[in-house]
């Protein structure tokens, strides 16, 4: 089908509602799995940066003070949402004194300000992350600072990641200096964000030639990724970036990039577009099941635990998704009226 310009790829809606999944299942694992399956889902967060730059390329600082806006505010939701969640466990577990103590530690907020380390949960450090990858960008549009300068700087930065991460747990290294590498010293806006973001704006850039790529290139990509990450598991264990999520990330976005055109079922699309409420929503319905859940619950039982948070956090999802759609046809019908 000949591809109309302007048409939105719903593909690519498909690999971020993907990615989102792949993120639940990092967090709520299966029973007995080693981290085969956490090692292929690393490629998620990063496929939500690639997302992001390949959106953001050619804004300019308007249009990124916008997206930065948006962001801010799914991520005040987030924190007030996830602050109440950890009040409400602190009254009926450690008390509260206990857990506004962690507030007062200077380690902490350094943390938060340089390394995009929440209070609440590290579960939603790409919010946070992103927040600082859209003010990165409008500082290098500011100075007008040369795309070719930016993927330079980018690429370089996530060389460096990998080095860290994976290449020297490779050979048994877990600190520099008398330092240990800690994970949130490379699981932040400028280590794995903006390098993933600038990856995208080069995507973007090069978009037709991407497309006219053979099918097989991205799905041999696909396949050497998670060879890459099966085997870094094997050989380093669990690493929070690899280089096979990495090449996981990129060839599966790129293989989405060809979908233009692709017709999907309304109802899939409904779902398609669920997929940041499910990055958000799926901590406090994990807490939820685990709550309801005894603690000798079957093997069966917990291995559907996954899929359970994954179903009823799209649910959760597409109701929030409806009530607040209502509000705001409310809202412009009053003031039509």
């Amino acid at each position: 089908m000949a591809k109309r310009i302007g048409e939105r790829n719903y593909s690519l809606d498909l690999l971020k509602l993907i990615a989102a999944y792949m993120v639940v299942l990092i967090h709520v694992r299966f029973v007995g799995d080693k981290g085969a399956v956490m090692q292929i889902a690393r490629f998620a967060v990063p496929v939500f940066f690639i997302s992001s730059g390949y959106f953001c390329y050619g804004n300019d600082c308007d249009r990124i003070r916008n997206k930065l806006k948006n962001i801010l505010y799914i991520l005040i939701f987030t924190v007030v949402l996830y602050t109440l969640m950890d009040i409400a466990m602190a009254l009926t577990g450690e008390g509260l004194a206990a857990y506004l103590s962690k507030f007062t530690y200077l380690k902490g907020w350094l943390k938060l300000v340089f390394f995009n380390v929440p209070f609440t949960s590290t579960r939603v450090w790409f919010l946070y992350s992103l927040v600082y990858v859209y003010i990165l960008q409008m500082i290098v549009c500011k100075l007008k600072i040369s795309h070719r300068t930016t993927c330079v700087a980018g690429v370089s930065l996530l060389v460096i990641n990998l080095v860290v991460v994976e290449l020297l747990s490779f050979f048994g290294v877990s600190s520099i200096a008398g330092k240990t590498i800690e994970v949130y010293m490379t699981r932040n806006f400028l280590f794995t964000g903006y390098p993933f973001f600038v990856i995208g704006m080069m995507m973007s850039k090069n978009k037709e030639k991407l497309c006219a790529l053979s099918y097989f290139v991205p799905l041999g990509g696909i396949v050497l990724g998670a060879v890459l990450a099966l085997g870094s598991l094997a050989v380093a264990g669990n690493n929070e970036l690899t280089l096979g999520a990495t090449v996981l990330a990129v060839s599966s976005f790129a293989l989405a990039m060809k979908g233009t055109g692709i017709k999907y079922p309304k109802a899939l699309i409904s779902i398609m577009e669920c997929n940041l409420g499910i990055y958000i929503f799926h901590r406090p319905v994990t807490m939820v099941i685990d709550k309801l859940l005894p603690d000798d619950a079957p093997a069966l039982i917990m291995n559907l635990r996954p899929v359970a948070v994954c179903v009823l956090t799209t649910l959760l999802t597409l109701c929030v998704r409806w009530a607040v759609s209502a509000v705001k046809e409310r809202k412009h019908s009053a003031q039509k009226g």
